[in-house]
């Protein structure tokens, strides 16, 4: 849970810092407001197609988007991993 958490703060870090209201991200994602709401607060159950397509909508790679959850939940990568 701690990762989901952590994924879901990244998403609202990236959209914050990016400008972009929740309706706006909606728009380019393809997601609604209200889902886009239940990531952010980190729901569990988020697949990997709507993953990406919040990544897309947020102008970030998607593995940089897990990379810095990965960061955020205090989980440490390997060197070239």
């Amino acid at each position: 849970m701690e990762f989901v958490r952590a994924l879901g703060a990244e998403v609202r870090v990236r959209r914050v810092w990016i400008k972009l209201t929740r309706a706006e991200l909606a728009r380019r994602s393809g997601l609604s407001p209200a889902r886009i709401a239940v990531v952010e607060a980190g729901d569990p159950h988020l697949d990997l197609l709507q993953l990406a397509s919040l990544a897309a909508g947020l102008g970030i790679a998607l593995r940089i988007l897990l990379r810095r959850a990965e960061r955020r939940a205090g989980w440490r990568s390997k060197p070239g991993g």
